[in-house]
């Protein structure tokens, strides 16, 4: 897949965490930044664990990648 279209899924590694009291709740992942739907998409090529590749279309090379954690080749 491309990594534009891998970064429209939800990656397994993120975690999240809460502190505060049940009304005054203060949330943060562990890639730091605000929570929110964004914060556990994939990152693509900024993740350690992203294998890449190029594939040539027309005459532009097209990065794609996959999960290296999920195995596989990607193809």
């Amino acid at each position: 897949m491309t990594e534009e279209e891998a970064k429209t899924k939800w990656c397994p590694m993120v975690r999240f965490t809460g502190a505060g009291t049940a009304t005054d709740q203060e949330w943060a992942t562990n890639r730091g930044g605000d929570y929110g739907a964004q914060a556990f998409k994939c990152i693509g090529s900024e993740c350690m664990a992203w294998r890449g590749y190029y594939v040539m279309k027309d005459t532009e090379k097209v990065h794609h990648g996959y999960c290296g954690l999920a195995g596989g080749s990607g193809s």
